[in-house]
Order: structure tokens, then C-alpha cells, then sequence
């Protein structure tokens, strides 16, 4: 069954986009939810107030649904089963380039909500 978040468009958003960061948000890792098919260990790329776009990889995917015991066994029976499901993935930073071209962490958390995208591949290359 495919998620109701996957089947959204997120044109809204442009090219790219996989989400948006939520909960506890730290420098060095921070969770995004997923409205768009994505992988364990794909990167992704954020904004940051000072560093400018930083990359991060994606070190674990997760997918909730509200089925709960008694809802499965019907679905086992064959009968018909709303299922809403969110899927969201736990990310690691790995950085941006500084101006003398030096791999740096933010010391300063990302903002709450701010998108995630698959990064421009040329941005990151040295």
C-alpha cells in the first residue's frame, strides 16, 4: 500500500525535494520527513542560516502507520483496511566547504522546518 505522504505532489516545493526537518534538532544529526522516495545513504542538502547549504546523508528510514493488532488481523481476513502511514528519515551531517575549500560542521542547529533537498551534485565536488 503506498503511502498517502509518497502519493502527494511536491511540485509546490520544486525539483528535489524530500522533506522537511522536525522534532529535536542538533548540529551534527536531525530527523526530516519524507513525502518523496528516498533511500539509506542518499543525501540530502539544507540551508543554514550562516554555513549556507550543507550535506547530510540519510542513515536510517522509518515508517509509521496507525494499523493497530485488531486492524491487521481483519486485513489478514481480507477485509478492506484504511492504513495512513508517514515515513521519516534520520539524517547525519557531514558538512559544507568553507571559503578555503575545508570540510566544517554548523556549530549552530539548522532552523525548524527548513526543507530538505537532493543536493546539486557540482556544489559539493572539490
Amino acid at each position: 500500500m503506498e503511502s498517502a505522504a509518497h502519493s502527494k505532489s511536491s511540485s509546490h516545493h520544486g525539483d528535489g525535494f524530500v522533506g522537511v526537518i522536525y522534532g529535536d534538532v542538533g548540529t551534527t544529526a536531525f530527523r526530516c520527513s519524507v513525502v518523496d522516495a528516498i533511500e539509506r545513504y542518499e543525501f540530502v542538502q539544507v540551508a543554514h542560516e550562516t554555513c549556507g547549504e550543507v550535506l547530510g546523508r540519510v542513515d536510517e528510514i522509518e515508517r509509521k502507520t496507525d494499523l493497530s493488532l485488531d486492524r491487521a488481523q481483519l486485513l489478514g481476513d481480507g477485509d478492506p483496511v484504511d492504513v495512513e502511514e508517514r515515513v521519516s528519515a534520520q539524517v547525519s551531517v557531514i558538512g559544507y566547504r568553507d571559503d578555503r575549500g575545508l570540510l566544517q560542521v554548523p556549530r549552530t542547529r539548522f532552523g525548524r522546518a527548513s526543507p530538505c533537498t537532493r543536493p546539486r551534485p557540482p556544489r559539493f565536488r572539490r
